[in-house]
């Protein structure tokens, strides 16, 4: 009969486990993690008000529903309990009995409350760092993606007045893409002054989280007692009797378990369609119904009481206490916790940032053997051959260590050359090279070294070259001119292992022309930058550390007031002479050397582990007087992301960079976009509001 107490297990299955002596009292022993006692079954997997409130005048409440239908789930509970062990049952009605028991319990719901909290406290978490919702939105992308691009839709027709924007005379991805890039780099301030009101907003949102399970549960069973998918499922299975554990079976609150094909054991209602090889259900202390799907898993009767135990979610009953039951309560939760966090953890998939451990380096001591090949060292003009065992004997030492780190097997050799220009220009590269190589231009720095890609025998290896004092420098007795060389050196070296790393990772990528003119024209512009990051991560700590850190602030600043006058002065030139590919080389170059030289600085103290960017320092007041302070940690943050994924690069992992040498053309007026196959470019001048446009 309905009433305020409402059972989640009915009483005609605990009826299957009573104690011996209960009497009239009809008792059973509950266990539960910390203690077990005999109680009688009215107030056994009972609350009040569980399914529905009392009904109004003649409503039917699903309380009313489920007790007029357990008038029909007793007899089945008779049919299949009089059944003789060994013998093979309906089908239909094993399903329907657990079809229906499984899904009405307090298991499921309480399992669903406990998901849900965990669920709401990663999440909170997640929709309070502003890495995970910039990726929720697509911020972490190199391009706009359709989410983006249907924001963007959204913010253009809500503008009010479009007028401002039709002056730029700009086309509409030109607009999309600078918004993207705008929005990306401003986002991390935006959201930190947002953060009070999306904490409320989460605490709103997860703050009903048990009321909601319970309304869904009710919802649920309201459309149906017997869920067809889980009649389906289970009538597809080969029914019969069992004969218990030789101590007797015991109940789980989830009232029946499955079996995969795995032999791992789960509460029967988190089992998907078809991938349960066995379904066992307690129907009383002596029998067991056990459905089984074909030719099906074997398992042991010994321990069955074990894995009911540990898919139970708060208690299990039996109809008698014991020293292994009592053992077996510990492990209550167990199997369902697991399942749980499984499928918890799946969804907030959505909300993770891939987190890289110790920013993607090897520990010392899991160091793999030496990696590199054999290779040549020459010396033209600078030592002479005593000399140049010892320090070829150095050199092959430095290389060898430095092979645990990164791979060496595309080192081709090292030359010394006192002069070391001609030697830069002069040397064989295995190819038609477009350009000769030189040494850097006097305003952008000393020129030391290099390690150009050379073709031997149709691979791509890396040369390095030094200047001749290097060699003397490196077993010198002068600490401190030994500790730059052997940096110098090992800085080369990172670009030999990069330039194996990339063309294992994009074979297609080096020496071959980009198939998009326009991502390759603003591609050049960056890929310095990119290995100039690398070089300097993998060297720091490699000798000479102040010394590197002061000169590549010093470089980096001086880029930046190179960059300025150079491109301002260009634009002046293009004013009178309108030559808008000149101008577009030499506005490239300036800002390629800005990006190389703050790469340069970055991957030094990240190497270190120092602040990338102290607040006060020169170059982070140089930034701010920019307005580029927000755009270096974005830029910052995907040159440390190149070094963490490497081993898994991809080409449009690089060429999503370009982004950067957009971003620093834009304050100058130089908009370029992809156009006819090549790249088009639009100079805004300041007396002429519509700007001056041409293709370069």
């Amino acid at each position: 009969m309905a009433g305020p107490k409402q059972h989640y297990i009915p009483r005609s299955v605990l009826r299957g486990f009573l104690t011996h002596n209960s009497g009239r009292a009809e008792q059973v022993w509950v266990y539960k993690k910390d203690r077990a006692y005999p109680s009688a079954i009215e107030g056994v997997a009972a609350q009040r008000h569980y399914y529905s409130t009392p009904p109004v005048g003649d409503e039917d409440t699903l309380d009313g529903r489920i007790t007029r239908y357990e008038n029909r789930l007793g007899r089945l509970l008779g049919e299949l309990r009089a059944s003789a062990s060994g013998s093979t049952v309906n089908a239909g009605i094993a399903a329907e009995v657990i079809a229906h028991l499984t899904p009405r319990s307090n298991h499921v719901r309480g399992m669903f409350i406990h998901g849900m909290n965990r669920f709401a406290a990663s999440a909170s978490k997640a929709l309070m760092d502003a890495n995970n919702v910039a990726r929720l939105i697509g911020l972490d992308e190199h391009t706009p993606n359709d989410r983006f691009r249907k924001l963007f839709a959204e913010i253009m027709r809500g503008l009010p007045d479009r007028s401002a924007i039709e002056q730029l005379v700009l086309p509409p991805h030109v607009l999309e893409r600078m918004l993207f890039i705008g929005v990306r780099e401003g986002f991390g301030e935006f959201f930190s002054h947002q953060a009070p009101f999306i904490a409320a907003l989460c605490e709103r949102m997860f703050s009903s989280t048990e009321d909601n399970v319970i309304r869904a549960h009710r919802e649920a069973l309201e459309k149906s007692l017997i869920p067809e998918p889980r009649m389906d499922d289970l009538q597809a299975l080969e029914w019969t009797i069992q004969n218990a554990p030789n101590e007797g079976a015991i109940l789980p609150d989830c009232v029946a378990i499955s079996l995969d094909h795995e032999r791992q054991f789960s509460p029967y209602i988190f089992t998907g369609k078809d991938s349960a090889a066995v379904v066992l259900m307690p129907l009383s202390s002596g029998r067991m119904l056990v459905g089984r799907r074909g030719s099906a898993v074997s398992f042991e009767m010994d321990e069955l009481n074990r894995a009911f135990a540990e898919c139970s979610h708060e208690f299990f009953v039996s109809n008698g206490s014991n020293d292994t039951w009592a053992e077996f309560a510990k492990g209550i939760g167990a199997k369902s916790t697991d399942r749980m966090e499984q499928a918890v953890s799946s969804a907030l998939e959505t909300f993770a940032v891939p987190l890289f451990g110790e920013d993607g380096e090897l520990l010392v001591e899991d160091l793999p053997p030496p990696r590199f090949s054999s290779f040549d060292v020459s010396f033209l003009g600078c030592v002479d051959q005593e000399s140049s065992e010892r320090i070829s004997e150095t050199i092959k030492y430095v290389v060898s260590q430095f092979s645990r780190f990164l791979p060496l097997e595309r080192l081709d050799g090292i030359t010394f050359a006192t002069d070391y220009p001609t030697a830069l220009r002069e040397l064989d590269r295995g190819f038609a090279a477009r350009s000769t190589l030189q040494t850097v231009d006097e305003a952008t720095g000393v020129g030391l070294a290099q390690c150009p890609i050379v073709v031997r025998d149709g691979a791509k290896k890396a040369r390095i070259v030094l200047r001749g004092d290097f060699a003397h420098a490196l077993v010198s007795d002068d600490l401190q001119a030994s500790a730059f060389a052997l940096h110098v050196l090992v800085h080369e070296l990172a670009e030999a292992a990069f330039i194996q790393k990339i063309d294992e990772a994009v074979p297609t990528f080096l020496l071959q022309p980009c198939p998009d003119a326009h991502i390759g024209d603003l591609y050049s512009g960056v890929h310095r930058a990119i290995v100039s990051y690398f070089n300097s991560r993998a060297s720091a700590g490699f000798g000479a550390d102040e010394m590197f850190d002061s000169g590549h602030e010093d470089i980096a600043l001086a880029a930046l007031e190179r960059c300025q006058s150079q491109i301002l002065g260009a634009k002046d030139q293009f004013g009178v002479y309108g030559d808008v590919g000149k101008l577009f080389g030499i506005a490239l170059d300036a800002v390629g050397d800005v990006l190389s030289g703050l790469a340069s600085v970055a991957g030094h103290r990240d190497g270190l582990r120092l602040p990338v960017l102290p607040e006060g320092s020169l170059l982070d007041a140089a930034l701010r007087q920019r307005s580029l302070r927000l755009w270096f940690d974005q830029f910052h943050k995907d040159m440390n992301l190149i070094w963490c994924t490497s081993g898994t690069w991809t080409a449009d992992l690089f060429f999503g960079q370009r982004k950067h040498v957009e971003r620093l053309l834009w304050p100058f007026g130089i908009i370029p976009w992809a156009e006819n196959g090549g790249t088009y470019v639009r100079v805004m001048l300041p007396d002429t509001p519509d700007g001056t446009q041409d293709a370069a």
